[in-house]
């Protein structure tokens, strides 16, 4: 989190109480006004785009692959890629949607 913080456009202390107050309900800063990663909520996230991508990908369905290696390097960072036995599963999955038996 603290790695990440210089990277914001804006210092959240700097902000109206009543902006902070609500980043703070939502859990995007803590008690101190720092930048929290939300590491549970990336996580779901980034699991739940190897199980399938949403209509808004179809654009991108030929880079499929690549989002699937950004996807675990991604867990990979957050140190969650031994926590669920189903991920490797679940890339392998994403992954033979791509391909074709007969030109690879």
């Amino acid at each position: 989190e603290a790695a990440c913080a210089p990277y914001l456009a804006l210092d959240p202390a700097a902000l109206p109480a009543a902006q902070l107050e609500r980043m703070r309900a939502a859990g995007l800063v803590d008690d101190g006004a720092r930048v929290r990663l939300m590491r549970e909520k990336h996580v779901a996230y980034l699991r739940k785009g190897l199980r399938g991508l949403s209509g808004g990908y179809v654009a991108l369905d030929a880079s499929r692959p690549w989002l699937v290696y950004w996807i675990l390097h991604s867990l990979d960072l957050l140190e969650s890629l031994d926590e669920d036995p189903q991920l490797g599963a679940d890339a392998v999955a994403t992954l033979s949607t791509c391909w074709d038996g007969a030109a690879g």
